[in-house]
């Protein structure tokens, strides 16, 4: 059975949570400046995020799946997910295709006990992304995640934070857990055309259903 730090997790974590998991229609242009396939490559992020400990608690892996579909019914989400990583420029790679969500694949899976975390685009240069229902999602609510052999395992939504970037609890949205969750993130807020970015992000969290 393979564990993993909890190290690896936050540094992948805390460079797309502040470098962009979801970004806004200035972001996506610049994208689109940067190599083709830049999108798509998957850099394993340094062994330490700043500031770490020596040394971290291990977490055990858990059977999880490797998702490809996500669904929540009661805001009329039903995509498809690619895994992503960490691109050259630090940040969590997004597919190109904004009608998909992201998995950061150097996390957690679904269904294993840790935080598993999805992201996807909020908005685009033409109008509203994949999450961008993601807002109206209530306490309770429920998270169909599905993988290529049809399996499925169901979320609860537990809590819905928003969170200026700088101040999001990293350790706690990408980090270990003794149940298994899957936390979805965008951008919500006002569009800062100098920072280029969404200064918020949106949060929702959810854990596997018993």
């Amino acid at each position: 059975m393979r564990a993993y730090s909890l190290e690896l997790l936050l540094c992948a974590a805390l460079l797309s949570l502040l470098l962009a998991g979801s970004e806004g229609p200035a972001e996506v242009l610049e994208r689109e400046a940067i190599a083709a396939n830049e999108q798509e490559q998957v850099i394993t992020p340094p062994p330490k995020p700043p500031n770490a400990k020596e040394s971290a608690p291990l977490v055990e892996r858990q059977p999880g799946l490797i998702p490809v579909r996500i669904q929540i019914p009661n805001v009329n989400i039903d995509a498809f997910v690619q895994p992503v990583g960490v691109l050259k420029n630090g940040a969590m790679g997004v597919p190109k295709d904004d009608t998909k969500v992201g998995w950061l694949e150097v996390g957690f899976k679904p269904g294993e006990k840790g935080s598993a975390v999805m992201a996807g685009h909020v908005d685009n240069l033409q109008g509203v992304a994949v999450f961008h229902p993601l807002h109206r999602v209530k306490i309770g609510d429920l998270v169909v995640v599905s993988d290529q052999s049809g399996k499925n395992l169901t979320f609860s939504v537990t809590k819905i934070k928003t969170y200026r970037t700088e101040q999001a609890p990293i350790d706690y949205i990408f980090g270990n857990s003794n149940v298994p969750r899957l936390n979805l993130i965008t951008c919500t807020g006002y569009f800062d055309p100098k920072l280029r970015t969404h200064i918020d992000r949106l949060v929702v969290f959810t854990e596997l259903k018993k």
